[in-house]
């Protein structure tokens, strides 16, 4: 009988997961919804997760020999959610970790080595490894540090506009954008956007970076802003590491166009820049192969 493993991509925006044959060569792909627990919860995160490692694992006559989920908020919560991994796939090797690792996994050559890696999706988060050891820069959720990541751009997004209508900011096409993306106007839209909440907020943030592309000053300055989380994460790291280092990127965010081009812009003296050429889920495979071989 064959033997297959599967590898979990997991945030806070969707999971993507594959199964692949012992050689890594992929076989299927499926995309869900979120499954960071902290975001959506545990029974949530757990029906996401058991969803697609169900259809993952019925998609090939065999069996499943390692499954390893790299997901989004698995700090902390990592029994959990090992669990539902358990659920689906009760006789396999199983791992779960921060998803982090999945971008650590993309660098060449040595993966062990002294890096960083920066997520900037809902929200921004840096880790710096260190002689193996894993530090922690930001990522406390929304609520507390919404720095870098796509909530705290919306935020302020759909805040100029709302301060443009009652004049008190500047004038802004945020206000025409926030209306077009609501539905209705902005100052008519306060009972959605609170009801809809993180989600909502954080999705007009494509809008921002849309109008500072076309020339906007107030939505240039919200962009800044996000910039220079990110700068501070780069500069904390390097404080940690003690010297330039490779630091690689992931998350909805930091791919939008004009983020990608400022950071490549950035001075290299404190780290390299990279974004991978893959997407994260390569990164999980590559540690799914490693799981299966151990």
């Amino acid at each position: 009988m064959k033997k297959y493993i599967i590898a979990i991509d997991g945030g806070g925006t969707k999971t993507v997961g594959v199964l692949a044959d012992m050689h890594g060569e992929i076989l299927n792909y499926k995309v869900g919804g979120p499954s960071n627990p902290n975001d959506i919860g545990e029974k949530a995160a757990r029906n996401t997760l058991t969803t697609i490692i169900r259809e993952l694992a019925d998609a090939e006559e065999g069996w499943i020999d390692s499954v390893y989920a790299g997901i989004s908020g698995a700090i902390g919560n990592e029994k959990l959610l090992r669990r539902a991994v358990s659920e689906a796939c009760p006789d396999a090797k199983i791992k779960v970790a921060s998803d982090i690792y999945n971008l650590f996994a993309l660098l060449d050559g040595d993966t062990s080595r002294d890096a960083a890696v920066i997520i900037c999706g809902t929200g921004g988060v840096c880790f710096a490894r260190k002689n193996g050891a894993l530090h922690r820069i930001g990522g406390w959720g929304y609520l507390l540090d919404s720095f870098g990541g796509a909530y705290s751009v919306g935020r302020d997004g759909l805040e100029a506009a709302l301060r443009y209508h009652d004049g008190r900011g500047e004038a802004t096409e945020l206000y025409a954008r926030a209306e077009a993306y609501l539905g209705a106007k902005p100052e008519n839209a306060i009972r959605k956007i609170y009801s809809e909440g993180k989600t909502l907020i954080a999705g007009f943030a494509p809008e921002v970076l849309h109008a500072c592309e076309a020339g906007d000053h107030v939505a240039a300055r919200i962009v800044d802003s996000a910039i220079d989380g990110i700068v501070g994460f780069i500069d904390r790291a390097y404080e940690i590491i003690g010297e330039r280092f490779d630091c690689v990127v992931g998350g909805g965010l930091i791919y939008n166009s004009y983020m990608k081009s400022r950071l490549l812009s950035l001075p290299d003296d404190k780290a390299r820049i990279i974004y991978p050429e893959k997407e994260q889920i390569y990164g999980a495979l590559r540690l799914a192969l490693e799981l299966s071989k151990e």
